[in-house]
């Protein structure tokens, strides 16, 4: 009877909580958003040559994984830069709490050209105002 190696644990139960209650339920959303150091490197590569999911990734990893707000910011404008909507709203958000009203309708009026309709109604409630 000699030693015996562990037996490899399947990605997804490494990833996910085996629990009857949580079965297939994330375990955090930090772990969810996770990259490993060479996945953080090949997203900035595509991201810096206008790849629009790996700069999301990169917001995502910073905002929820590895928190740096400074990143956090960076990766968002880039990705609203890039295209995504989403961020686009969200980066408009964060300009209007800094107090750039001007650049917050211009970010809000890119997003809602691409169809994101919470920018509709933030535009219309600053146009009220």
């Amino acid at each position: 009877m000699g030693y015996e190696p562990p037996k490899p644990v399947p990605a997804n139960e490494v990833i996910f909580e085996a629990t009857k209650e949580h079965q297939g339920e994330p375990v955090s959303t930090g772990s969810m958003f996770h990259l490993s150091p060479q996945q953080l490197l090949a997203c900035r590569d595509r991201a810096l040559q206008g790849d629009v999911d790996s700069a999301v990734k990169l917001y995502e990893f910073y905002t929820f994984s590895e928190v740096n707000n400074n990143e956090r910011l960076f990766w968002m404008k880039i990705s609203s830069e890039l295209g995504n909507a989403t961020l686009q709203y969200n980066y408009s958000l964060y300009l209007l709490e800094e107090g750039d009203r001007e650049e917050a309708i211009k970010w809000a009026n890119i997003s809602s050209s691409n169809g994101h309709v919470k920018s509709k109604e933030m535009l219309d409630d600053l146009t009220l105002k």
